[in-house]
């Protein structure tokens, strides 16, 4: 079995690859640095992998990618564009306008006051023809910068003195506890 080495340092040191991975935000990129620092130091493939916790032909990778076009060809990350969207930006962009102006009773989803992923899914399906799971209504969600939250309701007959001698006591049992 061949020893991995670094066949070209791309004047790089194991000192300048300490400061690169102090630098890099993303643990995935300053795990390559670290694996191939490791190598530069002396280490073998099997005992980084075991260090880096990663396979060992990922550390091979990590080397050789290194070797041959140096550090900005470690760090790139090709990652697929993945699965097209169900719903084209402006239908998004409509869809957001809905939610945050209007109830699902406003358009005929029921006596609801607040949007639900199940009640956002049919309202998808009614009005644009697309089926969506809840979970992708969600990451939709999340993509549109909407959070999920259920409402907080007031109650009309609230007394406040008695709500907050109820917080001072829960306070006193939670200090009691610790």
């Amino acid at each position: 079995m061949a020893r991995l080495t670094i066949t070209h340092t791309h004047g790089l040191t194991p000192t300048d690859l300490r400061k690169l991975e102090k630098q890099q935000d993303n643990v995935h990129l300053r795990l390559r640095i670290t694996a191939v620092r490791l190598v530069m130091e002396g280490y073998t493939g099997k005992e980084v992998a075991h260090l880096c916790n990663v396979h060992r032909q990922s550390v091979a990778t990590y080397v050789k990618k290194f070797n041959a076009d140096g550090i900005d060809a470690l760090l790139e990350r090709k990652c697929g564009p993945g699965r097209p969207c169900f719903l084209t930006t402006e239908q998004q962009n409509e869809l957001k306008h809905v939610i945050l102006t209007s109830s699902p009773s406003d358009h005929g989803l029921g006596c609801a006051t607040s949007w639900t992923t199940p009640i956002i899914r049919e309202y998808v399906r009614n009005t644009y023809d697309v089926e969506m799971s809840c979970t992708g209504i969600l990451r939709m969600l999340w993509r549109l910068r909407l959070s999920y939250t259920r409402p907080t309701y007031v109650l009309a007959k609230a007394n406040s003195e008695k709500q907050q001698a109820f917080e001072h006591e829960i306070d006193l049992i939670k200090k009691t506890s610790e």
